[in-house]
């Protein structure tokens, strides 16, 4: 099953690319209108991939760079913070898939219930407008924050659990993953909270990553198409995602020996901050 994934994977992350390529190539005169420079896209990726790759939230950490630069409009939002993590998550699932030992099962059930809330959920939210997105990733936000503080405050196990989940347990991921699977296509980045049901579910820490990344790329890849087709997205911030997948090769390398307990603790301010430069945004965009 592992080696059929891994080539599923790659299968999709090349047929992204191309679509990817063909959508930027075709716009490319709307490209140069864009704000923001390649510079500063490609340096954001690379940063925010290489933290990610470590369960840092990449959402928090690209929403208050956009927001800061103004670079991207908030309508804009989701579909170019998926658009541009595409390509470096499905290198953190290619990575982690190969290292490190997760229960079949569990990897299937976790990564198909995120799928498929991000089906049902990825034509709901593409009708919304900037304000209700707004509103809804400043509460996401608040309650991303408060999981990675149960994370980093309550879940103090250091490996030690099983590589999968059954019965009821099996069921309580399954419902939060369906949720989350909805909620990412708002910009709401799913790798913390699903790290942190998983945690408290028991699941070894060493387990939890490929379950997470793989399901974040398959679910994430699906709205990544829409969003990229229907072109409400960022061209140069997901043109300089190739950038991301170098951070990430870079810290594969790392993520056996790097404490980011810190960093993560940066992470709750973030995305506070964030939190509420959102919800004191106009509820309505003009146009």
């Amino acid at each position: 099953m592992r080696q059929g994934l891994l080539i599923f994977i790659s299968g999709l992350m090349v047929l992204y690319a191309v679509i990817l390529f063909r959508s930027v190539y075709s716009g490319r005169e709307l490209m140069k209108r864009e704000k923001g420079g390649f510079g500063f896209y490609a340096m954001l990726s690379t940063v925010v991939m290489f933290l990610s790759s470590f369960g840092v939230s990449d959402t928090a950490l690209t929403v208050f760079a956009f927001r800061a630069n103004k670079c991207v409009e908030d309508r804009l939002l989701p579909g170019t913070i998926i658009a541009s993590s595409i390509l470096p998550v499905g290198t953190m699932s290619l990575a982690f898939l190969s290292s490190m030992e997760v229960d079949p099962a569990t990897l299937a059930a976790c990564v198909v219930v995120q799928t498929l809330g991000a089906f049902l959920g990825v034509r709901l939210i593409m009708k919304l407008n900037g304000g209700m997105i707004r509103q809804i990733m400043g509460y996401a936000l608040i309650g991303t924050a408060m999981l990675i503080v149960i994370k980093l405050f309550f879940l103090t196990q250091s490996g030690a659990g099983s590589t999968g989940l059954s019965s009821w347990r099996l069921l309580v991921a399954l419902l939060w993953f369906f949720v989350f699977g909805a909620l990412n296509l708002v910009g709401l980045g799913a790798t913390v909270p699903n790290m942190a049901v998983l945690l408290l579910l028991g699941v070894d820490s060493r387990a939890v990553f490929p379950i997470v990344m793989t399901g974040n790329f398959i679910s994430c890849c699906l709205a990544g198409f829409q969003y990229v087709l229907h072109e409400t997205y960022t061209r140069k911030a997901a043109a300089c995602s190739v950038f991301g997948v170098i951070g990430v090769l870079v810290a594969v390398l790392l993520v056996k020996t790097m404490n980011v307990r810190f960093l993560q603790v940066i992470m709750i301010g973030v995305l506070l901050f964030c939190a509420c430069s959102m919800l004191r945004s106009p509820k309505q965009e003009q146009g």
